[in-house]
C-alpha cells in the first residue's frame, strides 16, 4: 500500500499544525476569555471594559503583565493553581499519662485542689 504526505511540499505547514494543536489543547478557554477582555480594554478603554465585563483595573494590568513576561503567549493567562508550595507541618506532641500529671501536681502541693483516686473523664 502506498502512503501519501498531504504536506510534503507546503512551507510552514507542519509549524501551522503545530500552533493549532497548541492552541486547541494548551489554552483553556478562562484564557482565551482573558484575551478577548485585554483586547476590549485596548480598543475602548477602561470604564467601558468595567461595565462590560466587571473586571478591575488591577486585574486587567495583573493579566497584561502576564502576557508581556511570557512575550506573547496565551498559555501564561491559564489558572495557576492556587496551592502553597510550602505546607506547614502539624507538629502533635506526644500524650502526656494522665497519672504522671497527677503525681506531678501532687509533688507541686497545690493546696486548693483536691485529687483523689477515681479519675472522671
Amino acid at each position: 500500500m502506498r502512503q501519501f504526505n498531504i504536506s510534503k511540499g507546503i512551507i510552514g505547514f507542519k509549524t501551522m499544525e503545530n500552533h493549532m494543536l497548541k492552541f486547541k489543547y494548551m489554552i483553556k478557554e478562562e484564557a482565551k476569555r482573558k484575551a478577548r477582555i485585554l483586547n476590549f480594554w485596548h480598543k475602548h478603554g477602561l470604564e467601558a471594559t468595567k461595565e462590560a465585563f466587571g473586571v478591575g483595573r488591577s486585574t486587567i494590568f495583573l493579566w497584561e503583565s502576564k502576557l508581556k513576561e511570557s512575550k506573547g503567549k496565551l498559555e501564561s493567562l491559564n489558572n495557576q493553581s492556587r496551592k502553597p508550595k510550602t505546607i506547614k507541618k502539624r507538629i502533635v506532641p506526644e500524650p502526656i499519662e494522665l497519672t504522671y500529671l497527677v503525681q506531678y501536681r501532687q509533688a507541686a502541693s497545690f493546696a486548693w485542689l483536691s485529687f483523689t483516686d477515681e479519675i472522671y473523664y
